[in-house]
């Protein structure tokens, strides 16, 4: 490797091997003690894999604050453990392990006190366990007899015309090569999501028999342990791709504990007789189901049948023996400030959401351009934000300034309501490292507020390095702005987050500057001059910062704040970032959500390069040098963008970018995703030929024979999402028009192509294209 190389390659090992914290447990232990339990993940760079490990904190609630007592001696790896639930008294844990060599045969252990309790080998009952939020879920029952989780169901046995096998079915013969529709992106070979229920103590597992053409998902003991609620998906109508697809009819079901006394069952026909009942809710939509503590109310996320992939949802409650529901919270159709509640965007409620008996619950949901934490009263819906984000900060004491630079993203790994409550958290910034708090309230009788908490810190062992030390040094603002629009009742609001690196003199790496002054700075703003009554940085460009433009996916995400590893690397290279949520981002709202239906290519691109004029207004950017970087729906528009653009921007990467939409109708997982964002219609098969020319007019393809921006690609070879033709095809127009390209072909990676043995090659490959072409 050259020296450029080698120095790189430095810096992406010291920040990817900070620790990520992705689970918790808060335990009660004895009187006031309590236990924290968190889990991490970590790249491991030699094997090119992900590590986990858990370390264990001690907190004490016997004074005002609590008291965090350090960790364990030594993390424990958790590497193989896929799921870990504790019990509803926490005297019991179940754990689901899926050992590397054989993760088709799972394994349920039950601990108890630091010991096992019983061990039970999965591999001959089911397939895979289920650990996504979509399909996933463990649930204990009350009298903590019994755990109920989701699998994949054993295929029927099958054989050829010619090789008929002892222990194959009559009607399996001559079936070998049926096609088995699976449930698209991420569930690859995923085809029978079903319940099943161990009764632990007496070492049974059983199927629970919920009908049949029913994909079974999250489901939860009822209070008295001899039913269970789960969601249920049809099978019988095309299988459209359900990964964050939050629009996908969902149902709420409930079905019989099975008998556990039938010895003489095999393994697959243990199950009762009665099939699964429909419970009908107004709901299109229904998710994330918790049982309330007394076992009298299920609350969950619905909507109604809305056309987006990204949903504002309603909390809802149903009452179990009435079974009406009521909304708690309602669909919120537009934010219009940063401090107003724009609705609810989760993927999942927590596991444990209640912080008392019954009252309140927590959750994260997303928030404009932050990801906040906020408590709701389950009988009046008064919701809470209790993060310090936009106040006076509990955690330094400092007031957040206008632009909002301390804005982050808080995550929630547990909640427990003893001890008064509290809730285990991290902090993510961009500009930091993860920090985990245990956030109690100063007068457990009052509702949690941000003038009734308490942030406890829990320290994370990390090593310091000049890195690290530069990255506490870069600036993070929030940029708001606002589209034109023909109305009033156009949605016009989007924001932007502006990383700008420190003084580059003291950048861990200077040598990495290629080309540029060493003596700039981001802070403070350059000279500028007036022009025409305008005012525009100084024409001395050695002084001004490349601009990277990130644009994500979706179109209905977003950029909540978090620390992101590919930002982090690139801002300490010495180039300023900008992360656009454009209109269609989620948290501003369902009418924001819908205003970019039927306008994708226009509109986006549109609130895009108004992003990029207000960067280049803050004095500090080279407008002359920007660059974009996009995957999905942010490669679509990064392809748009140099297409109607031509020759405006130095360079452009897109990961898996969307490129000609009547391509993609009848080859990805979510043709109507084709359709919605592309003409603004529903799906419909086949497509029309008027249909077919107006996507092609709404697809970068459009604009191919204009693109003079270098280009490389990154594309999954297992993409069941964008799939990897979109990005071939646009491969081999750069070449025949002679315009300089790359690809890097990842042939078992899928659409968010996060192996990390990809993610390494990527973002190591993408800065060195970069520094040839900016």
């Amino acid at each position: 490797m050259d020296a450029t190389t080698t120095t790189l390659t430095k810096m992406y090992d010291e920040l990817a091997h900070i620790p990520s914290p992705d689970g918790g447990w808060l335990l009660a232990t004895n009187g006031d003690k309590m236990s924290a339990m968190i889990n991490f993940s970590q790249r491991d760079m030699q094997a090119a894999e992900k590590r986990s490990f858990a370390v264990t904190h001690l907190t004490d609630f016997s004074t005002r604050s609590p008291q965090v007592l350090p960790a364990s001696a030594f993390p424990l790896d958790t590497t193989e453990v896929a799921l870990v639930v504790p019990s509803p008294s926490g005297k019991y844990v179940a754990q689901f392990r899926v050992p590397k060599a054989t993760p088709d045969k799972p394994v349920l252990e039950i601990w108890k006190n630091n010991s096992i309790a019983t061990r039970l080998p999965l591999g001959d009952i089911h397939g895979p366990l289920y650990t996504d939020t979509r399909f996933g879920g463990v649930s204990w029952s009350d009298n903590e007899e019994y755990v109920a989780y989701i699998a994949e169901k054993q295929p029927p046995k099958t054989a050829s015309f010619f090789d008929m096998k002892k222990d194959t079915p009559a009607c399996g013969v001559g079936h070998q090569f049926d096609y088995r529709e699976d449930w698209g992106e991420k569930f690859d070979g995923r085809v029978c999501p079903r319940l099943f229920v161990a009764q632990w103590r007496e070492r049974k597992v059983k199927e629970v028999q919920t009908g049949a053409h029913l994909s079974a998902a999250q489901p939860v003991f009822a209070k008295d342990s001899m039913s269970i609620y789960f969601i249920g998906v049809n099978e019988d109508t095309q299988r459209l791709g359900i990964i964050h697809c939050f629009q996908r009819p969902t149902q709420l079901y409930q079905t019989e504990l099975p008998q556990f006394t039938d010895e003489s069952a095999s393994p697959s026909s243990q199950s009762q007789k009665a099939s699964a009942v429909h419970i009908h809710l107004e709901d299109a939509v229904v998710h994330s189901t918790r049982l309330s503590p007394d076992g009298s109310c299920l609350i969950y996320l619905g909507s109604a049948s809305v056309s987006t992939h990204g949903v504002c949802f309603k909390l809802r409650c149903l009452d179990l023996s009435s079974k009406t529901t009521r909304t708690i919270v309602d669909t919120v159709q537009l934010s219009k400030s940063f401090d107003d509640f724009p609705g609810i965007y989760t993927d999942v409620l927590p596991q444990r959401p209640w912080l008392d008996n019954g009252q309140t619950i927590v959750m994260q949901t997303g928030w404009r351009s932050s990801q906040a934490l906020i408590t709701v009263d389950i009988k009046t819906g008064t919701v809470t934000r209790f993060d310090p984000c936009g106040s006076v900060s509990p955690l330094t004491g400092q007031s957040v300034e206008s632009e909002r630079e301390e804005v982050a993203g808080w995550k929630i790994l547990d909640v427990t309501s003893c001890n008064g409550g509290a809730v285990l958290s991290v902090r993510s910034a961009m500009g930091s490292l993860p920090q985990i708090y245990l956030i109690t309230r100063n007068d457990p009788n009052s509702p949690l507020s941000k003038t009734n908490i308490v942030f406890t810190p829990i320290p994370l062992e990390t090593e310091s390095s000049d890195v690290i030390a530069a990255l506490h040094r870069v600036t993070v603002k929030l940029i708001q702005l606002r589209a034109p629009v023909p109305n009033q009742d156009v949605p016009d609001q989007f924001e932007a987050y502006l990383m700008e690196p420190p003084e580059l003199s003291s950048l861990p790496y200077p040598q990495l500057l290629k080309g540029r002054s060493q003596s700039c700075s981001a802070m403070p703003p350059t000279p500028t001059r007036t022009v025409a009554g305008k005012r525009e940085p100084a024409s001395d460009s050695s002084h001004l910062l490349p601009l990277l433009v990130f644009i994500h996916g979706g179109p209905h995400g977003a950029f909540t704040g978090e620390y992101q590893l590919s930002a982090a690397l690139l801002c300490l290279q010495g180039y300023s970032i900008l992360l656009v949520n454009y209109r269609g981002s989620t948290g501003f709202g369902q009418a924001s959500l819908e205003c970019l239906v039927g306008k994708c290519g226009t509109q986006d691109v549109a609130d895009v390069d108004l992003a990029i004029s207000a960067a280049v207004e803050t004095g500090r950017i080279d407008k002359q040098s920007v660059s974009l970087i996009g995957g999905s729906h942010g490669g679509f528009l990064t392809a748009h963008l140099i297409g109607q653009q031509s020759g405006r921007f130095k360079a452009a990467i897109m990961r898996n970018p969307v490129i000609n939409l009547p391509m993609m109708v009848g080859t990805t997982d979510i043709p109507d995703w084709c359709y919605v964002e592309g003409l603004g219609q529903e799906l419909q098969s086949p497509p029309t030929a008027e249909q077919l020319n107006e996507l092609f007019s709404a697809s970068p393809m459009y604009y191919m024979a204009q693109v003079r921006t270098p280009v490389m690609l990154m594309l999954g070879g297992k993409d069941k999402r964008v799939p990897p033709s979109q990005g071939l095809q646009y491969y081999n127009c750069l070449r025949a028009q002679g315009v300089p390209n790359k690809l890097l072909w990842y042939p078992n990676d899928n659409h968010a192509l996060d192996s990390v043995a990809a993610e390494i090659d990527q973002w190591m490959n993408a800065s060195l294209w970069l520094k040839q072409f900016m």
